[in-house]
């Protein structure tokens, strides 16, 4: 049989989550042998970390996505500062970027792009890759 890699997952999803035992065997049986899951917002860290604790298949990501971004709950620097105390939990920063087709205001366009310069910074300063999303912004990414 293959073995595969799920790239991208959003295991915390709480339809997921709740069920994360049958989920996980599930992808094994069709030979996913590892999962990169991403946290989207700040509040996603305690359950990214849960699942790492859990599973030794699932590698996390965690980022400011772009239709979190402008929710004044995703501080980028409180974000940074929990990203460090978790850091070992994590190997790379995403889902960040941007999605112009969802956000149409103007000052939250530039709040949305603001961020995620602050989040590729922070990606950069501490050397580890990037999940982009982007929708309707190619320019801009």
């Amino acid at each position: 049989m293959n073995e595969f890699i799920d790239a991208h997952a959003h295991l915390i999803w709480p339809s997921l989550y709740k069920n994360i035992n049958g989920v996980l065997a599930k992808a094994a049986q069709a030979g996913i042998v590892s999962i990169i899951n991403c946290g989207v917002q700040l509040q996603d860290f305690d359950a990214c970390v849960d699942l790492s604790k859990r599973y030794s298949c699932v590698k996390n990501i965690i980022g400011i996505h772009p239709g979190f971004s402008i929710s004044d709950v995703n501080n980028p620097r409180v974000f940074i500062d929990k990203f460090h105390q978790f850091k070992e939990f994590f190997i790379g920063i995403g889902e960040i970027g941007l999605d112009f087709l969802e956000i149409k205001d103007h000052q939250q366009r530039a709040k949305s792009e603001k961020i995620f310069r602050d989040m590729l910074a922070f990606a950069s300063e501490i050397k580890m890759p990037v999940v982009i999303h982007c929708r309707n912004a190619e320019k801009q990414t």
